[in-house]
């Protein structure tokens, strides 16, 4: 826009005959001008034509035939866009062609290049003054204005300039950058400026831009505020186009604004540590945000040589690039220093202040050393000087903290720069791992370097091979020759490896002395196995045993023989002994299962403990002996082995079974006896009862289901034996067995049903005798015990808990058939589990008469009931005659819940915990179970800790108790009943929780004075506060 550009266009005849040629020219403007110029008028300058002919002073243009002509076209366009020109050449006798020119119109060229600095910082405000006159367009239209003569010429002028008057004052305002914000994206451009600022700025050059920063908040005519915000150091470029808004409106100008950002220069502290001779390398990133090139000047001072760097730094536009600075200490020092880099583009500077502490040395290698206790290990360590050390030798002290090491005390280096080899020896006396170092000092500048040294080893070879062998679970010795050739005493550190080894883990030696050591073997599984014994001494050293370890199976344990009577068992215990400090299950095997057995079927030893395994023999023969074997097996511990032999003997008295029944009511048990031979057994079952008369001698009596029975030709049967007189008692013992003869098959069983009905209260006493082949006779005795029917009248005792009750009873003896003189008669409980411990120690009898001489005289006891703790049950008091039988008498025992041990109230604001505590000791002088619980009904914001446990005895400080008491509203008091039990004691409380006494704030009276004028109002009242206190 507004630049003439003029071309030469050459036309050539397209005819192959001469021609006279009528040129017309069409133009068409741009969408953009054709908008804008619609309402237009002619000396408008929208209605300017940008195409012109300057050198046609006619519209023929003859061209000869295959020749041409030269037309000069001027294009000056007053607005953007693209633009089109038709040229029509036309001879009406020849014909016509057309040639079209096409032009695009661009943005003007920048009117002024506006540059300014700025700090780094979120805003800057800019004043951009803006000249009323467009220069460059004035430019054009006077070339416009120039292609006219006489008065159209002036007419042109004069409604160019009446245009740029009324149309070229309005303008719509952009910016192509983002870092430029316009406060007001519209402009007006006026003649008449009144501010003194703006004034100044268009009286020394009226036709520039001028950019500025403004003294206050208000625009100024014909300015636009812009609001700079740069995001970092470096060079923005912003144009600023401004477009007039007239419909006919030309006037677009373009400006450059150039701004240069430069860091305010924050100084950046960068702190070093690094050990001496060390380098550390620390890369700083350089953002160049700019679409410039960055090149920086390094700067180092100060800081003695330990930083160092690039002297330059490129960073290519909208890149990061990193600085390189080191850090290398010689040693331990602290330096400071400063690095500056220095933007020669934007005269920026990045400032960083530099600190660097160098630090102890690390090593300067690990060494590690493998090598034989007892045997020399050389190694050659590197020591150097270096080339800043003063000149001249330099003498370096050696130290080490490695043990077993020799070497010189000092070494010679002969001056800066050189190197030498230090030869260390290493003479370990004892096998393991050890960390040391050793360092190099040089005296003259008191620096060092140093090593770690990490030394592996191994045990030495042993002295011997020693053998011990001996059988599991038995102990064998071995004693080692220990001898101490220092002169001072010595501890050896004794290492045993290998299981079933014991022995001191410690040995002591005085000075110049010799010692023996005790080794044990004892191994738990057989088999041979390897192990050894090391002995240890920092002085002495180490050395070591090999040990080839033999253990042999014991042999079997022999029990002794065990002898019982056929259809009888025998037992003996068998010991078993854990070594081991865990659990230890056995598995039994047996191989004898039919006259051998193993009470227990799960057997677990407990840590180093004993176990008894009952051993039961079941003798099934007369003539041999009959064996077993038997094992006890563990994985770990392995197999304990036991034989024995067991023979069977003649059967005799036989183990007595008890029948107890009701005077005048028969009683059964069954009786059982089994075959113990494994051949066929021909057997008769025989009854023989026994009576005890006046004259205290003993008779036999058959019953009467057994009158075929051979019972007085039994060699087992009592001397004597007659028939029951017509006037003796009937018999109370019967067999119901309908065959008193029968063949039981191998090892068979025979239950014999017996039958007891006792007429009065006393003891009888009778013989089961199975008689079998070969004068085999089996006595089995019988013992039948009376007990008195059941007595019509019982006893009540009714007491509260902790209260005493006593009674004198009366206590009739029923069915008792006579009285001795010297009959003796005792008292028992029959308690029901699991009550009968605790429920005995509440009842105390004292007898009253307890010797009567007739069978109607009653006996007489006085019995106290003292319960500790709420019971009801009924027991039962058993009165037994010494000569037999019994009598029951039903007890009732009530003890109702005690009274109430004590009151506890607790005290507690809403939704808080408060609590109180008590101690509570047993009644006795032990320890006992107890449990503590609120009774149902109390209220769930009690609670009790603990609730379980172990009371403290009787005399002690006791078992404390704590009652929480956490309300959660209002309204019914909270209470709740306390109950600590024992097996013997309880204790009730009674707990009451309350809330704090609310107290009534008082107030007092006040008169508020108010103008008549006013309405009158009451003062607002205080809100009460609720009042808590825990």
């Amino acid at each position: 826009m507004y630049d003439r550009k003029v071309v030469e266009v050459v036309v050539e005849n397209q005819f192959p005959v001469n021609g006279v040629f009528k040129l017309s020219v069409l133009q068409h403007a741009s969408v953009e001008s054709t908008k804008k110029g619609k309402d237009s008028e002619d000396a408008c300058m929208d209605s300017q034509l940008p195409f012109f002919l300057p050198d046609l002073m006619s519209d023929v243009v003859p061209i000869r035939k295959d020749s041409s002509a030269t037309i000069k076209i001027e294009f000056l366009p007053l607005n953007p866009g693209v633009y089109k020109c038709q040229l029509l050449f036309l001879d009406e006798n020849v014909g016509e062609f057309m040639y079209e020119i096409h032009c695009t119109a661009h943005l003007p060229p920048v009117l002024d290049i506006l540059e300014f600095s700025c700090d780094n910082k979120p805003h800057t405000i800019k004043e951009l003054f803006v000249p009323v006159k467009n220069v460059l367009l004035n430019k054009a239209l006077a070339i416009v204005v120039d292609r006219f003569q006489g008065l159209v010429k002036s007419k042109v002028r004069d409604g160019l300039r009446k245009c740029e008057e009324n149309h070229h004052t309005a303008f719509h305002v952009e910016v192509n950058s983002p870092y430029f914000v316009l406060q007001n994206s519209e402009i007006q451009l006026k003649n008449g400026i009144s501010n003194t600022q703006s004034h100044d700025v268009d009286k020394k050059n009226g036709s520039q831009a001028k950019l500025i920063t403004p003294r206050g908040t208000l625009t100024s005519n014909n300015s636009l505020i812009l609001d700079f915000q740069p995001r970092g150091a470096g060079m923005y470029s912003c144009k600023v186009l401004l477009r007039s808004t007239a419909n006919c409106g030309c006037d677009i100008r373009v400006y450059e604004i150039q701004a240069k950002v430069t860091d305010v220069g924050i100084k950046t502290m960068l702190e070093f540590s690094a050990p001496a001779r060390q380098t550390i390398v620390q890369d700083i990133p350089i953002i160049n945000p700019t679409q410039e090139h960055w090149s920086l000047r390094a700067t180092l001072t100060g800081a003695s040589g330990v930083f160092s760097g690039a002297s330059s730094l490129n960073v290519p536009p909208g890149k990061t690039s990193n600085y390189s600075l080191v850090f290398k200490p010689q040693w331990l020092v602290a330096e400071t220093g400063t690095l500056v880099l220095q933007n020669l583009k934007t005269g920026q500077d990045f400032e960083f202040g530099l600190s660097g502490i160098g630090e102890e040395p690390l090593a300067d290698q690990h060494v590690v050393l493998n090598c034989q206790a007892r045997q020399s290990l050389v190694h050659q360590f590197e020591v150097q000087t270096y080339k800043y050390d003063p000149p001249g030798p330099s003498t370096f002290t050696v130290e080490s903290d490695l043990p077993y090491v020799v070497g010189a005390s000092q070494l010679e280096l002969p001056g800066p720069g050189t190197t030498r080899m230090y030869k260390l020896s290493f003479n370990p006396l004892i096998g393991g791992s050890y960390f040391g170092s050793i360092t190099f000092t040089n005296t003259r500048t008191k620096e060092y370097s140093w090593y770690t040294i990490e030394a592996t080893v191994s045990p030495p070879e042993p002295e011997a091979t020693l053998e011990m062998t001996t059988t599991v679970r038995s102990v064998v010795g071995m004693e080692i020759s220990l001898e101490n050739p220092l002169d001072h005493a010595v501890v050896f550190a004794i290492n045993l490896k290998g299981k079933g080894l014991y022995g001191p883990t410690q040995f002591s030696l005085e000075a110049q002395q010799t010692g023996i050591y005790q080794l044990l073997y004892s191994p738990l599984l057989p088999g041979t196995t390897t192990g050894a014994i090391g002995f240890t001494n920092e002085d002495v050293g180490e050395f070591s045993y090999i040990l080839n370890l033999h253990a042999t199976p014991a042999p079997p344990i022999q029990l002794e023989d065990m002898v019982c009577a056929v259809g009888d068992v025998t037992s003996q215990p068998i010991t078993i002994t854990n070594p081991l400090d865990t659990p230890l299950p056995l598995e039994v095997v047996l191989t004898n299962t039919r006259n051998f057995r193993i009470r227990d079927e799960d057997i677990v030893v407990k840590p180093l403990s004993t176990y008894t395994a009952i051993l039961d023999y079941i003798p099934s023969s007369l003539s041999e002996y009959e064996r077993a074997d038997i094992q006890f097996l563990n994985p770990d511990v392995g197999t304990w082995e036991y034989k024995v032999q067991g023979t069977g003997k003649p059967p005799s008295m036989m183990k007595t079974t008890i029948v107890n029944a009701v005077v005048g009511e028969a009683a059964s048990s069954l009786f059982t006896f089994r075959n113990p031979f494994p051949d066929a057994l021909a057997v008769e079952v025989t009854m023989v009862q026994l009576n005890q008369h006046d004259d205290g001698k003993t008779i036999m009596e058959r019953p009467t289901g057994t009158s075929g029975s051979r019972a007085g030709n039994s060699p087992t049967s009592v001397s004597r034996q007659r028939i029951r007189p017509p006037t003796a008692p009937p018999p109370v013992f019967d067999i119901l067995l309908k065959k008193p003869k029968l063949t039981l098959e191998g090892f068979g069983i025979l239950q014999v049903p017996i039958s007891f009905m006792p007429h009065f209260v006393s003891e009888a006493g009778a013989q089961i005798i199975i008689k079998g082949d070969k004068e085999l006779e089996w006595v089995y005795p019988v013992r039948g015990i009376a007990e008195a029917p059941a007595n019509p009248r019982s006893f009540t005792f009714v007491c509260r808990a902790r209260e005493s009750c006593e009674k004198k009873l009366s206590l009739e003896l029923l069915a008792l058939e006579k009285v001795t003189i010297d009959e003796r008669f005792t008292i028992e409980w029959d308690i029901p589990e699991p009550h009968a411990r605790v429920v005995e120690r509440t009842l105390t009898v004292t007898p009253i008469v307890d010797k009567i001489s007739s069978v109607t005289t009653p006996l007489e006891y006085l019995v106290r009931f003292d319960p500790l703790k709420p019971i009801r049950l009924t027991v039962g008091l058993i009165v037994k005659k010494r000569s037999g039988g019994l009598w029951r008498f039903d007890i009732h025992l009530d003890a109702s819940d005690p009274f109430v041990d004590d009151v506890l109230t607790i005290e507690s604001a809403l939704n808080q915990t408060s609590s109180v505590s008590f101690k509570l000791t047993n009644q006795f002088r032990e320890s006992t179970p107890f449990q503590a619980e609120f009774t149902a009904g109390s209220s769930q914001a009690f609670t009790v800790y603990p609730v379980e446990g172990m009371l403290a005895p009787y005399g002690t400080d006791g078992t404390s108790f704590t009652i929480a008491f956490t309300p959660t509203g209002y309204g019914k008091m909270c209470s709740g009943q306390l109950v600590i039990v024992t097996d013997e004691m309880q204790w009730t409380f009674n707990v009451k929780g309350t809330h704090p006494e609310y107290k009534i704030p008082h107030g007092e009276s006040k008169v508020f004075a108010h103008n008549a004028s006013k309405k009158l109002s009451p003062p607002s009242s205080t809100k009460k506060k609720k009042l808590f206190r825990k």
